[in-house]
């Protein structure tokens, strides 16, 4: 629920309700420069090379050379969950010292437990979750029935679908927002959730717990249904919506979600070959496929010839097409158009950087520019355009520069670790001791606008000038500031008192072009809850500040 609050200031008094405060970077103001030139560069696409990429590709249950993702097991008895929490934590370790990520799945002693003898279990271990998030690649629900198949139980039914969600939603509860829990069986994330309809793009990567239920498969072509993977048979009761609707739902839904399996000895491997394989994977959209069970049907690919291109194509390969981009920078700005594909079966599906790097051609110091692009919306078989427009710090010394477009992991620990960088599909591009693609582009740096910078100008009231309050899940509203930027530039904000004193402190955000938001819960620096009143919003951009009030009701 949204309420109604109030911008005062010296030029401007009026009500508003639900839109955004807009502050245009100074940058925006017209400059006096020369336009900036710019250079067409084509790059040229690497169709052989079968090369490792974070969170994608084939993925082991024993730690190999070329696999990034590692599945493993982890036994839970229910009356002796510490042993399971140190395992999981010693597989946790295991992976961030190879520099890979994980899959883990519970396998719970107790297959025929209802739904809150498992949850009673799993809360505990939240904490593992939370301080290995970086390292996770997805996890697998697990947990129901034997093996965690979520095969019917007399504890959970086939069609239970409340006791199904009752675990669920405590998994995706446990394992963080910015994580995927995959299911087995697609007919339990539509009777979960009560629709057939897959994820949206309005609902894509939303963090909701729909939008976080992915797919994995224990049994890929073990036969036309895939071992009960799309309709239901057998112990696993229920129906589904036939073979090819389901297909049909995956294709969809995997365009958000991460898709991964394995083979399995159902049918002994006969009915797995290439033309199967590389009709389906792609269909539904694969990202990451056991290469160590189960060799009959691995072995099978191999024979027939489409193993490494199955390898190649597992999750994304982005293909960089074209760039134009500034040969020189004399206004504060450095903009490109760069064009590039997704040539895999798969997509980008945790959260990931996109940034631009500067390195000096004098002495090698390299200065980062954030973009506001998401890859996770690189889809397969879908060409991109990105239009790139990043603010140049005004403290970079004029010279030549060397651009590189860098996809880190935006964790902490693991962002500059080459490994967890993403490598395009191109020749002669990738650097690998730092992790980035080379734009094959050097910009000069020769000046800036040397026009003074008036933060008024920035924050310069307007009759759409508004700030949103929304209801959290705080007792009252939380304060949504919400304005647009064009650039990557820093920005100071601090929030006083009616009296004069310091409330809260949001120092040196780093801004991308795009819309911004900053939410304050209502919650001073000492963490104490601040009621209705007249607020001040100080701003500090280069120097200069502007401060608003804002009166909250």
């Amino acid at each position: 629920m949204y309420t109604k609050i109030y911008i005062e200031s010296s030029v401007y008094s009026f009500t508003i309700s639900i839109r955004t405060i807009t502050l245009v970077s100074a940058m925006l103001l017209v400059m006096l420069a020369t336009p900036a030139h710019s250079a067409q560069i084509p790059y040229e696409e690497d169709t052989l090379t079968d090369f490792p990429n974070p969170e994608r590709g084939f993925f082991g249950v024993m730690d190999t050379a070329k696999n990034t993702v590692i599945r493993k097991y982890i036994y839970l008895n229910a009356a002796t969950p510490a042993s399971a929490m140190t395992t999981l934590r010693q597989e946790f370790d295991k992976v961030r010292k190879s520099k890979k990520k994980l899959i883990p799945r519970f396998n719970f002693s107790n297959i025929t437990a209802t739904a809150k003898q498992i949850t009673d279990v799993i809360e505990q271990f939240k904490p593992v979750f939370f301080e290995n998030e970086d390292v996770t690649a997805v996890v697998e629900a697990g947990l129901i029935g034997p093996w965690g198949e979520w095969r019917p139980t007399s504890g959970i039914p086939a069609n239970d679908y409340a006791s199904k969600k009752i675990v669920l939603d405590k998994l995706l509860e446990i394992v963080p927002k910015g994580r995927n829990v995959a299911l087995r069986y697609n007919a339990d994330k539509r009777g979960i959730y009560g629709t057939n309809a897959p994820i949206t793009l309005a609902e894509a990567f939303n963090q909701s717990n729909r939008s976080r239920t992915a797919a994995h498969s224990d049994c890929f072509l073990a036969d036309e249904n895939s071992a009960g993977t799309y309709q239901y048979l057998g112990d696993r009761g229920g129906t589904g919506l036939g073979i090819e609707a389901e297909k049909t739902f995956l294709n969809s839904d995997n365009l958000f979600v991460s898709q991964h399996g394995e083979t399995c000895e159902v049918g002994g491997g006969s009915y797995a070959n290439c033309q199967r394989a590389l009709a389906d994977l792609p269909r539904m959209r694969w990202d990451i496929l056991n290469d160590q069970f189960f060799n009959i049907a691995l072995n099978t690919f191999k024979s027939e010839g489409c193993y490494t291109e199955i390898s190649k194509h597992l999750g994304y390969r982005i293909v960089l097409d074209s760039n134009t981009i500034d040969d020189d920078v004399s206004d504060g700005n450095l903009d490109a158009s760069i064009s590039l594909r997704n040539v895999g079966y798969g997509k980008i599906f945790n959260p990931r950087k996109v940034e631009l790097v500067l390195r000096s051609a004098k002495n090698d110091s390299e200065y980062i520019l954030p973009t506001n692009i998401d890859p996770r919306f690189w889809s397969p078989g879908l060409k991109q355009t990105l239009k790139i427009k990043v603010g140049i710090p005004r403290t970079i010394p004029f010279g030549n520069y060397t651009v590189y477009l860098s996809l880190q992991d935006p964790a902490p620990k693991l962002y500059g670790i080459p490994e967890y960088a993403i490598r395009f599909a191109n020749k002669n591009l990738w650097e690998p001791t730092k992790g980035y693609n080379s734009l094959n582009h050097t910009v000069k740096i020769s000046s800036f606008n040397t026009n003074p910078v008036k933060l008024q100008n920035i924050l310069a009231p307007k009759k759409n000038t508004e700030i949103k309050v929304f209801q959290g899940h705080w007792t009252s509203g939380a304060v949504d500031i919400i304005f647009n930027s064009v650039l990557s530039t820093h920005m100071h904000i601090a929030i006083y008192s009616f009296s004069g004193s310091l409330v809260k402190d949001f120092s040196d955000l780093q801004l991308v072009p795009g819309e911004q938001h900053l939410q304050w819960n209502r919650l001073d620096k000492s963490g104490r809850m601040q009621g209705a009143g007249l607020y001040f919003l100080k701003f500090t951009f280069e120097g200069s500040t502007e401060t608003r009030a804002v009166l909250i009701k």
